[in-house]
C-alpha cells in the first residue's frame, strides 16, 4: 500500500517524487507499505542490437549486471520479475525469490534464441504499468535495460510507467558505438535489427536517452566492455 504527504522536515530529499516535483512544483512524499518485501522488475531489451559488442556482446553484459543485482535484491529479502521483450514481451519469469530460480531463469536468457530482432518497447512499458498497479505484489521499481535504440521513444508509455511507480534506466552502451572517429562525412552502415543499409556520420550529437531527463527517469550509462558507470553525457565518474 501507498501513502501520499507532503514533504516535511527530517524526511530524505530522496524520498520526494520526481514526478510530482517536475509536473506540479509539488515536494511530495510516497510512503511505502514497509510490512512487505519490495518487488523489483527487470525489463530487459533483447533486440539484435544487444547482442553487438567490441569483445562481449552488450547482452552477455547485462546478464552480467542483472546477475549482481538480483543477488543483492535477495540479500535484503526483496523479490524480482524479469520481462525480455523485441517488439513484443518474448519473456516473463514469475515472482522470484531465491538465487536457485533466479540461476534457471538466467540459463533460459543465456539459451534462448528469440526470433524477434527489431525492437518496440510499446507492449513491455504497458505490460510493466499493469506489474506496477496490480493490486497484489506490485512492482516498486522498474529497471529498464536497454541500450534504449527504439525506433519511438515511447515517450507517453515512459511517463505513465513513472508515474505509476519508481523508474531506472540502465543504459548498455559498447565502444563501437561510442568511439567512432569524428571526421566529416558519411559511413555506409547496417541496421542490425533491420538488415538496411544507410549512411550515417559521427559527428551528429543525437542522444538517444535525453528524453528519459526530461521524464525524471534515472540513467545510468554502462560501458560494456568495462561496466564502468558513467553519466548520461558518457563521462566516467
Amino acid at each position: 500500500l501507498r501513502e501520499t504527504r507532503d514533504f516535511e522536515i527530517g524526511d530524505s530529499p530522496r524520498s520526494v517524487s520526481r514526478t510530482q516535483l517536475i509536473k506540479h512544483d509539488r515536494e511530495i512524499v510516497v510512503e511505502k507499505d514497509q510490512d512487505r518485501s519490495a518487488v523489483i522488475l527487470f525489463l530487459i531489451d533483447v533486440s539484435a542490437s544487444e547482442h553487438l559488442g567490441s569483445s562481449a556482446t552488450k547482452y552477455e553484459r547485462i546478464l552480467d549486471v542483472l546477475q549482481g543485482m538480483a543477488q543483492a535484491c535477495f540479500a535484503k529479502g526483496h523479490r524480482v520479475i524479469v520481462c525480455a521483450f523485441t517488439t513484443c514481451v518474448v519473456y516473463e519469469s514469475g515472482l522470484i525469490s531465491g538465487r536457485n530460480r533466479w540461476e534457471a531463469v538466467r540459463d533460459e536468457l543465456t539459451h534462448s534464441m528469440f526470433e524477434r530482432k527489431q525492437t518496440d518497447p510499446h507492449e513491455a512499458l504497458e505490460r510493466a504499468c499493469w506489474f506496477a498497479l496490480r493490486p497484489s505484489c506490485p512492482a516498486d521499481l522498474v529497471c529498464i535495460v536497454s541500450d534504449f535504440l527504439f525506433p519511438n521513444p515511447c515517450v507517453r508509455e515512459l511517463e505513465a510507467l513513472h508515474d505509476a511507480t519508481d523508474v531506472v534506466a540502465l543504459v548498455m552502451r559498447d565502444r563501437i558505438e561510442t568511439s567512432m572517429p569524428r571526421v566529416t562525412g558519411g559511413y555506409l552502415v547496417r541496421d542490425a535489427e533491420t538488415g538496411e543499409m544507410c549512411y550515417t556520420t559521427s559527428v551528429s550529437s543525437f542522444e538517444p536517452t535525453r528524453h528519459l531527463q526530461s521524464l525524471g527517469i534515472d540513467i545510468c550509462l554502462l560501458d560494456a566492455q568495462g561496466l564502468r558507470f558513467a553519466d548520461w553525457r558518457g563521462a566516467e565518474q
